[in-house]
């Protein structure tokens, strides 16, 4: 087993082989190079050294979605939802349309509810919807949104959703039914 140090020598000297092999020195290569260190660095529970990494990729290319998401994600294991939500909001600026970033909307959601702007985090559930609309957790979520903003009848139309979700799989139903009950609570306590 490679302990911490030979693994960061070995992987920088693949990486460097890598590079040499392909001759291409652009600066999107290196930013994607540190987004892989960061990631091996991530992989072996060295935070700090993924976000320099990560840091790293940024100043190459700031346009790459890769970086931004990892580091959105350490920053909110931190509870710095913060510089979270600033990481998540770059992806959805870069790519608005590309359905595998339908996760960084939820997450920008999910951090603007959990911060009490549930008005703000509404845009944010429904483009993840919109991009991805298989995730339950947007759904629930959405729905909670929608009642913190006395919209009862969103709320309801996006529990209806959720209700339709809970009968794809068994996993799917063990997952939901506890949302779905607290809901329908939340829902007749404002009528």
């Amino acid at each position: 087993m490679l302990n911490h140090t030979e693994f960061i020598l070995i992987t920088g000297i693949l990486l460097t082989a890598l590079r040499i092999a392909t001759f291409n020195h652009s600066v999107p290569a290196y930013a994607k190079i540190f987004t892989e260190k960061g990631l091996a660095s991530e992989n072996l529970g060295d935070m700090t050294t993924a976000v320099q990494f990560y840091k790293k990729a940024l100043r190459h290319d700031s346009k790459l979605p890769d970086p931004w998401f990892y580091l959105g994600e350490i920053y909110q294991e931190r509870n710095d939802f913060t510089s979270a939500l600033m990481c998540f909001q770059k992806i959805t600026k870069i790519h608005p349309t590309e359905r595998k970033f339908g996760l960084a909307y939820y997450e920008v959601g999910r951090n603007l509810l959990k911060e009490g702007y549930p008005a703000e985090s509404i845009p944010f559930f429904n483009t993840s919807f919109n991009l991805d609309p298989y995730r339950p957790e947007t759904f629930y979520l959405l729905a909670q949104a929608y009642l913190l903003t006395g919209d009862q009848e969103s709320a309801q139309r996006k529990l209806d959703l959720l209700k339709g979700c809970g009968y794809a799989s068994t996993q799917c139903r063990k997952k939901v039914e506890p949302w779905i009950l607290e809901l329908e609570g939340k829902l007749d306590e404002a009528k």
